[in-house]
């Protein structure tokens, strides 16, 4: 009996210490109830563990949606930790934001198992997912999957197969905005530190071997979550190595109540073939807790991360952060909690916005629909925590002339105002299909080079933003035709600023026949007439009925940038527009684009390059029995001019290295116009447009006698001149090789 009694006093004296360790430990993960986490805020209050115990406390509300309910508990708890009041109040504000009428998608069956399924990637074109996964049949633990947007849902996904997976964990980090890269996480053979990153390239034999990033972006220390920025010159990744905000802790240390340790964002950027430095993101971004998963929008300036350390519902949350000087990584607005429809109390990570802004891709094991472990999900992004600026995509093929994709053939994209290079994209090895995305607002030229070939050349004019469908890459304002004239201009005269008879567009008299921008009264087919113009008015600053376009009236029917209610193909209209509204100022129904209201899709510019060999341009001949001519695109004139205008000069830069790398080569320059205008006056532009060409490779150092210049007016059209778009593809400046 004494030996009983002495047995249950040493059970009672162990169970008050097993408690008191539990209540009193500054361990959070001994923590099992509510019960201890208020224990530990009365205990340790106002440290750091004690409000993520505060967090912990208020996740049965949060995970309810009883808003009330976990603002109570943050307000109960608030006055226990002075200093922080304000990150209360922010988490506060959070939680009695309006809802938004979020759309959260499970991706389905053919994505999602019992087993994780998580990272998602998603091509630029919305055509294409990778993901890991460690579901049954796989070749280890995580490997890496493909799945095919077809039909309007997304296909059984596919192993990438034994060069890429292997019996380890392959964890995706996400894929290049060209789709030629793939980045992941690991510790294989030669790995520097704790995980390093690596990726594998496309070749035209599939997947590369898997490649090691270099020293700036590894260490000895823990290095994941690599990023590649679209214009492909920057990589963003995370690291708990020395230079982070606050104490080093090392990932899988037991710290703010998880094992993230504390992992900052840094950057690497790349100069031809040099990495340099990371430069850590500073303060505004990083905390002296965890960020992981950074994501830069093609903007350039919007970035999304993952973070414990700033005010959030609970672990991680997702935020948003504007860069306010793009020549800066240390420059930042101060970041935004996505919201409650958005983030919950458990690890919210891993986002993935599309380039459009509007949705995004993540796993999470927190929906009632899911199917198991982490399924993947997309949402709906809010309008307030959507990227800053608008993007536009580009996509095509580069082939040869016998239509055969061309390996090392590189697509870059130049802002023809400052020639710097803003993009540069790597087309599939296998197919020639390239793809990749430019902010909105600028003038761009694309071109696609390889050494033994001429680059090929497009230009896109983004400045506009209520232009709509595939630039111009036309050789100037226009070639023959008089257009934009400021004098009279008698014939096929478009912008004349004077009078301008038959065919006048622009004329800033009378217009009378065809009269377009005419700011008298124009009648029949009249455009932009500031007085009444019925029947295909377009532009009109009063009624404009049936095809009226930026009228500042009513537009009824095809009515563009009407400034009042434009129904039906509407653009730019400032009141409604529904169906087909582009630009609307108000809410835009149907192919809505830029609206201030809801609006549909982004710009898309698609354009096919045919780049010619040097082989096949001294061996092949056009039907005119001459050499096969390469266009020169992106040349610009002013109308009815010859002088060259500052933005064509980055186009014949590529041609004087081409005649620098090929001196034993000379070429003749030949001008073309369209038919609109007399034979005599084409003939004349056209020579005088080829001899300024000339006139400008002289002027860069190429030896005139390598030179040759010649005028075709509108003798040798590429195609029937039946058409405006006709007329602007036989507008043109080529070269061919002397013989």
């Amino acid at each position: 009996m004494k030996n009983h009694r002495l047995f249950l006093s040493l059970l009672l004296l162990l169970t008050a210490i097993s408690f008191s360790a539990c209540s009193l430990s500054k361990d959070l993960f001994k923590m099992e109830d509510s019960e201890d986490y208020e224990a530990y805020v009365d205990k340790w209050a106002p440290t750091e563990e004690a409000f993520v115990a505060v967090q912990r406390l208020a996740k049965p509300a949060i995970d309810a949606k009883d808003w009330e309910g976990a603002v109570a508990v943050f307000e109960k708890y608030k006055s226990r930790f002075p200093g922080m009041e304000t990150r209360f109040d922010q988490i506060v504000a959070v939680l009695r934001a309006p809802s938004y009428d979020v759309e959260l998608k499970n991706l389905g069956d053919n994505i999602n198992t019992p087993f994780d399924e998580i990272k998602p990637s998603v091509t630029v074109d919305g055509k294409r997912m990778y993901f890991a996964s460690d579901k049954e049949g796989g070749k280890g633990k995580l490997d890496i999957y493909v799945s095919d947007f077809k039909d309007g849902a997304w296909q059984p996904a596919v192993n990438l197969g034994d060069r890429i997976n292997t019996p380890d964990h392959e964890t995706i980090n996400g894929i290049s905005f060209d789709g030629t890269k793939i980045l992941i996480y690991g510790g294989f053979p030669g790995h520097m530190g704790n995980g390093d990153n690596y990726y594998f390239e496309k070749t035209d034999r599939g997947w590369s071997n898997i490649m090691h990033f270099p020293p700036m972006v590894n260490s000895k220390f823990y290095d994941s979550d690599a990023f590649m920025t679209a214009d492909g010159y920057a990589v963003l990744f995370t690291s708990d190595r020395d230079g982070v905000v606050g104490d080093r802790v090392p990932k899988n240390t037991r710290y703010h109540g998880s094992i993230a340790g504390n992992t900052d964002i840094f950057v690497s950027v790349r100069r031809g073939t040099y990495w340099q430095p990371p430069v850590n993101l500073g303060k505004v971004i990083n905390t002296p807790f965890a960020e992981r998963s950074p994501f830069l929008h093609p903007d350039g300036k919007t970035l999304y991360f993952a973070s414990d350390g700033h005010p959030g519902l609970g672990k991680m949350d997702v935020f948003k952060s504007v860069r306010s000087n793009t020549n800066s990584w240390t420059e930042w607005s101060e970041p935004i909690n996505l919201g409650k429809d958005i983030n919950g109390s458990d690890d919210d990570w891993g986002y993935r916005i599309t380039p459009d802004g509007k949705y995004a891709f993540f796993s999470t094991s927190n929906q009632p629909d899911g199917r198991g472990e982490n399924d993947i999900y997309m949402v709906t992004l809010p309008r307030g925590v959507r990227p800053e600026a608008e993007v536009a995509t580009l996509e095509g093929k580069v082939l040869d002339d016998d239509d055969n994709p061309i390996p090392g053939v590189v697509v870059q994209v130049q802002d023809l105002e400052t020639g710097d290079v803003v993009a540069t994209l790597q087309p599939d090895p296998e197919t020639g299909e390239y793809m990749g995305t430019v902010p909105e607002g600028k003038k761009y030229g694309v071109f696609a080079e390889k050494e033994g070939y001429y680059p090929d050349a497009k230009a896109f004019d983004l400045a506009d933003a209520s232009l709509g469908g595939n630039g111009d890459g036309s050789n100037g304002d226009g070639n023959g035709g008089n257009r934009n004239g400021n004098g009279d201009g008698n014939g096929g005269n478009r912008n004349g600023n004077g009078d301008g008879t038959g065919g006048n567009r622009n004329g800033n008299g009378d217009g009378t026949g065809g009269n377009r921008n005419g700011n008298g009264d124009g009648t029949g087919g009249n455009r932009d007439g500031n007085g009444d113009g019925n029947g295909g008015n377009r532009n009109g600053n009063g009624d404009g009925n049936g095809g009226n376009r930026n009228g500042n009236g009513d537009g009824t029917g095809g009515n563009r940038n009407g400034n009042g209610d434009g129904n039906g193909g509407n653009r730019n209209g400032n009141g409604d527009g529904n169906g087909g509204n582009r630009n609307g100022n108000g809410d835009g129904n149907g192919g809505n684009r830029n609206g201030n209201g809801d609006d549909d899709g982004m710009r898309e510019f698609t354009h096919d390059f045919r780049l010619k060999s040097v082989d096949a341009m001294t061996s092949k001949r056009d039907k005119w029995g001459d050499l096969l001519a390469q266009r020169v695109n992106t040349i610009f004139f002013d109308f009815n001019k010859w002088d060259l205008k500052p933005e064509s000069f980055f186009e014949l830069d590529r041609l004087t290295r081409f005649l620098r790398t090929n001196p034993s080569i000379s070429i003749v320059i030949a001008a073309h116009t369209d038919d609109v205008g007399t034979d005599e006056y084409n003939l004349d532009l056209s020579r005088k447009r080829a001899l300024s060409v000339v006139n400008h490779l002289v002027q860069n150092g190429i030896n005139q006698i390598r030179l040759e210049s010649i005028g075709y007016g509108e003798s040798r059209p590429e195609v029937p001149n039946d058409s405006d778009e006709h007329r602007a593809q036989n507008r043109r400046v080529e070269f061919r090789i002397a013989e």
